[in-house]
């Protein structure tokens, strides 16, 4: 299956652009399994079958109509993936999709999740509120990716 982007009809990309955000079903799978495909490495590409199928909910973000980023989060509260068409990203869509995501966990005193080894996802997440609680290297010290948290403030016991 190939998913068809809507693509810009200028050479110039606009600097915003409508994108609706909505939650996920099953009839949804096979186009972000597709989508997962384009911005994945090959070696994750099994785990979202089981992913999905462990998913608390599911965000999506649409532009025409067409799926071009989507967000996993278990029922664990471990968010899982967050997937953007690489003709799409740098355009905010994934802080998009993270604060749909944080908003619908707002009750949980704890989030988790587990970065790819690129140290600017680590600050990205940062800028939401997530720590590292370890990271993860090779033997001569490269960064493979770190496991990162994100506590809630506790809701006040007085009413």
């Amino acid at each position: 299956m190939i998913i068809e982007v809507p693509l810009f009809l200028s050479n110039k990309m606009p600097t915003s652009f409508p994108i609706k955000y909505e939650r996920l079903s099953w009839t949804d799978y096979a186009v972000a399994k597709t989508l997962f495909q384009s911005t994945f490495a090959f070696s994750e590409w099994r785990r979202l079958a089981e992913a999905w199928q462990t998913r608390g909910y599911a965000w999506g973000a649409r532009y025409r109509g067409v799926l071009v980023g989507f967000g996993i989060v278990s029922t664990d509260n471990t968010v899982k993936y967050i997937a953007v068409h690489p003709l799409y990203q740098s355009y905010k869509i994934g802080s998009g999709l993270l604060t749909r995501m944080l908003t619908d966990l707002g009750d949980a005193r704890l989030v988790r999740l587990q970065t790819a080894g690129d140290e600017r996802l680590v600050g990205w997440y940062g800028r939401f509120g997530f720590r590292a609680e370890s990271e993860l290297h090779t033997e001569d010290g490269a960064f493979l990716g770190a496991f990162m948290i994100r506590r809630q403030r506790c809701r006040s016991a007085v009413a």
